[in-house]
């Protein structure tokens, strides 16, 4: 989110009454464009959620879940089969994203270590480097996957979302994912278009991909449901700087999905941001006291109740390091802000966004260093970072903001 430590702040630097009137938007109050979008792209008062679909229990699915990763583990410690592997990878890959269960990254990365056998398998080992923002090594996977046999259909989605996230230009891959969108008409392609859409600026075009996504899908899961929606709500807040749009993706996101973890961070910071921090605390208490493998519940609720959460923000501190020594790559940008905030280590935090955007060279890496910057005093760092990643800011708003801030105050 834009500066998401200092959004918070911002929340309760004064008091509630007050906060809520000045920060919640009013919809109707709204401008009918955000300047910062690029010309020509108009930016909605409200967004469209299909709340009339009906899809599993979120308990029910959840149990559905685990079963369902209990039982391919039997099968494939008894049968060892390529296909079991692959399920069982998705499955535990699906468990990580919706609950935090981070842990599970540990079984997939022994899953996947074996790539002898298959242009498969080298594609799922890239897949979780993926995951773990280790791209150069995903990216040589693709490349041997593609030596042994796969074709680019097979390769496309993984190089496409390795492409943005270095910082590749996306108006050149635009045309590769709406052909594969227009040729597959499925679920993930479009998702998959939407995704390229948003990093160049087309929120507008994006949200349609996106709800085009949801209309292809023809199962009754929640959780593609609640994955679609928060998708949508971090590319308004985190990328367009329209949090107004993004908080009913939020709401609808946690009321397909619960026990969603970042859906419901998210929109906890969103009601912090408006004044409403007890129903902020309410929805992280939850989550923490559910034993959550993920430290940021934790972290925000330590902020939030101040001298009161000390022992949430030691938590967090304590998994984050676990997390990091695991992962370090996928955990360096909300470690950086944690660290930033109420972790109190502005110097690791600016070490950490440092790594961060050694790897990635996108806006949200780009927002996470600039604060990380602000954070630990660094004013030369700071604008040199924003020197760098002002062309990027003409299509996300958020990062164009921050850059602004930052380069009023450079010599």
């Amino acid at each position: 989110m834009k500066g998401r430590r200092s959004l918070l702040l911002a929340a309760f630097a004064c008091g509630a009454l007050t906060c809520a009137e000045r920060r919640a938007p009013d919809p109707s109050a709204l401008p009918p464009a955000v300047t910062a979008v690029p010309p020509g792209l108009r930016s909605p008062r409200s967004v469209i959620i299909d709340t009339a679909r009906r899809t599993t229990s979120p308990d029910l699915a959840r149990r559905n879940l685990d079963a369902a990763i209990e039982g391919a583990w039997s099968h494939y410690e008894r049968i060892g089969s390529s296909g079991t592997r692959t399920r069982l990878v998705s499955l535990l890959q699906l468990r990580a994203r919706m609950t935090g269960s981070y842990d599970d990254f540990l079984a997939i990365d022994e899953l996947t270590r074996d790539t002898a056998g298959s242009p498969q398998a080298l594609i799922e080992r890239a897949g979780y480097l993926t995951t773990v923002h280790q791209f150069v090594e995903a990216r040589e996977l693709l490349d041997a996957a593609e030596r042994a046999g796969a074709t680019e259909a097979m390769l496309l989605a993984d190089r496409l979302t390795i492409e943005l996230a270095v910082g590749a230009d996306p108006a050149a891959l635009i045309p590769l994912a709406q052909a594969r969108a227009d040729a597959r008409d499925d679920t993930n392609s479009w998702t998959l278009l939407a995704g390229v859409l948003a990093a160049s600026g087309d929120f507008e075009g994006a949200d349609r991909a996106f709800r085009t996504a949801l209309d292809r899908y023809g199962d009754v899961s929640p959780f593609t449901f609640a994955t679609n929606a928060f998708r949508r709500g971090v590319m308004w807040a985190e990328m367009a700087d329209r949090p107004d749009l993004a908080r009913p993706l939020y709401e609808e996101a946690v009321r397909r999905f619960p026990d969603y973890v970042v859906a419901n961070v998210h929109l906890a910071e969103l009601e912090a941001l408006a004044g409403e921090v007890e129903r902020a605390i309410t929805r992280l208490r939850r989550l923490v006291d559910s034993g959550v493998g993920d430290p940021e519940p934790a972290g925000y609720l330590g902020e939030l109740l101040g001298g009161e959460g000390a022992a949430f923000v030691t938590e967090a501190r304590e998994r984050y390091e676990v997390l990091l020594r695991r992962h370090r790559g996928a955990f360096a940008d909300h470690g950086s802000e944690f660290f930033a905030g109420p972790g109190g280590d502005p110097a690791r935090a600016l070490e950490l966004a440092a790594f961060n955007l050694e790897a990635r060279r996108d806006g949200r890496a780009y927002v996470v260093a600039l604060g990380a910057a602000e954070a630990a005093g660094d004013h030369a760092q700071r604008c040199a970072w924003a020197l760098e990643a002002e062309p990027l800011g003409e299509r996300h708003p958020v990062l164009a903001s921050e850059v602004r801030r930052a380069l009023e105050r450079c010599d």
